[in-house]
């Protein structure tokens, strides 16, 4: 009996153990031009099976620090090895111009957010973004943007009227307030439902936020990566039950859309974002159900998170720096004049809270860091990067290049006049990513760089409402001051998009 067992154990493993080097070999023999353009790049230490994940394991902050310090050591490009997957840090202007041009498809680990945002722009395969992209893009037109400067307007000044019962109570943390008015603003001119967040004191942009975040956990741990290990985990039914709170949310919404058509006069002039995909959806079948509510979680989710972190970190600009503030406040003065409320003709003429904006938008983009999957070889000036790797673009470490940004922490709007615009490369700012596959937020951007003024852009939506909301606060309120001494204090954390490990701190006063 014994003889025979071990017999049959010896079979197996004279069966098993050759089969098993031989996929191995297969494995390796597949990656052999992976393995080899890597080894011309320099990078941390590396290890089997983690890689050099090790350098990473500090948490959601850690990680973003992490990467800083290690752009700053090694030649860019860098490599990483997160587990079995090549990554390369690439953060010239130049390199990331042909990147970003040439290589279209998301990064691999791009998957993991699907929860949140939905298989939506953020996320689809280049072949179906196109499709989605043209068919969005048309739904941002200038006269449709100007119709909504009322409604930024409105939940605006309801916003402001709320931050009274924080002025003399110190600083408090002003993202979380915002955010609901935001979701109310997105939800109303985006979606053109209103869901009175505000007054319904909804969780809802607690449970996306919460979303995000669990997302970028399980990004960077790659003993998460697999489903079946996520699954045993606490993070992947908290995960589970938010998610579906949101898209019980997103459901609702597009639910009372198609209720509100029923009937009504079918105008394509007031046709926005979701009356159109509920039309290809509904009547022309070109967009399945789910194609509809992934997109409408993608805008919701970005554009109420860009909208919210870009007014909040500018908020906290203004309190570190009070002689911008008061130049900001004097323009803003000239342009309304006697008048009580800012319209579309009013924000363009807003040219100085721009440059604070973008100033603020350099040092604490949105997007810190973005990766693309490279589905063919990319010839560098110096290296080639291998198909089937990521890039990996640094924003946030481009926006600080010395090279580019002297004296680089410093707050300067003026770095954003026109004359010095045009000394720096276009891809030296980018902070909602760039070139064809860009935010859909940062078509305005784009048109800057090729010098047009036609500018018809879910950015310039993003820009308005921003400079609306910061308007109806700056009218009522002084930021009197912040919790950080200077941008080196502010801990950024690594999320879907930037956040503010410390909270948006600031402290206001009544103005006379």
């Amino acid at each position: 009996m014994l003889k025979t067992y071990t017999t049959t154990t010896n079979v197996l493993l004279f069966t098993c153990v050759p089969l098993v080097l031989l996929l191995w070999v297969k494995f390796l023999w597949k990656r052999r031009w992976l393995y080899y353009y890597a080894s011309k790049i320099d990078g941390p230490l590396s290890f089997p099976v983690i890689g050099s994940t090790h350098v990473l394991f500090q948490g959601n902050h850690g990680i973003l620090q992490n990467i800083v310090q290690l752009i700053q050591k090694y030649k860019a490009p860098m490599k990483l090895w997160l587990g079995d997957k090549l990554v390369i840090v690439v953060s010239r202007p130049e390199d990331v111009e042909k990147i970003l041009n040439n290589s279209l498809e998301k990064g691999l680990m791009y998957k993991f957010v699907i929860p949140v945002f939905g298989d939506g722009l953020f996320t689809r395969p280049v072949k179906e973004w196109k499709k989605h992209r043209k068919v969005i893009s048309l739904t941002f037109n200038q006269h449709t943007l100007n119709s909504f400067v009322e409604i930024f307007v409105l939940y605006s000044n309801t916003f402001a009227k709320t931050l009274e019962e924080y002025v003399g109570h110190g600083c408090f943390d002003i993202f979380p307030v915002m955010s609901v008015s935001v979701l109310d603003i997105v939800c109303h001119t985006v979606m053109g439902t209103e869901v009175d967040a505000m007054k319904t004191d909804t969780k809802c942009t607690n449970w996306f936020f919460r979303a995000s975040e669990l997302c970028s956990i399980r990004l960077f741990n790659i003993f998460l990566h697999p489903n079946f290990i996520w699954k045993l985990t606490p993070f992947s039914k908290e995960s589970d039950s938010v998610c579906a709170q949101f898209s019980s949310f997103v459901q609702k919404i597009i639910n009372k859309k198609r209720s509100d058509r029923i009937g009504s006069d079918d105008d394509q002039r007031k046709k926005i974002f979701l009356d159109h995909l509920i039309q290809l959806t509904d009547e022309k079948g070109t967009w399945t159900d789910q194609e509809l509510i992934d997109e409408t979680k993608t805008l919701i989710v970005s554009g109420t998170d860009a909208i919210t972190s870009t007014a909040s970190f500018v908020l906290m600009m203004l309190g570190m720096h009070p002689e911008v503030q008061e130049r900001v406040y004097k323009e803003l003065c000239l342009v309304l004049e006697d008048a009580k409320t800012v319209t579309a003709e009013d924000l363009p003429k807003l040219v100085y809270l721009e440059r604070v904006i973008k100033e603020t938008l350099r040092l604490l983009p949105p997007a810190t860091i973005i990766g693309r999957h490279l589905t063919e070889d990319v010839s560098l000036k110096e290296h080639v990067l291998p198909k089937g790797c990521t890039a990996m673009i640094p924003i946030i470490s481009i926006h600080k290049d010395e090279n580019v940004w002297p004296d680089p922490l410093k707050f300067d709007p003026d770095r954003f006049l026109p004359e010095e615009v045009v000394k720096r490369h276009p891809y030296s700012y980018m902070p909602f990513s760039a070139g064809p596959r860009n935010c859909i937020g940062n078509i305005l951007v784009e048109l800057e760089r090729i010098g047009t003024t036609d500018v018809v852009s879910g950015f310039n939506y993003g820009m308005m409402a921003v400079k609306t909301m910061l308007v109806e606060i700056l009218k009522s309120y002084k930021v009197t001051g912040t919790a950080f001494k200077s941008v080196s204090d502010i801990k950024l954390t690594f999320d879907i998009s930037t956040k503010c490990l410390d909270g948006y701190q600031v402290k206001l006063a009544k103005r006379d």
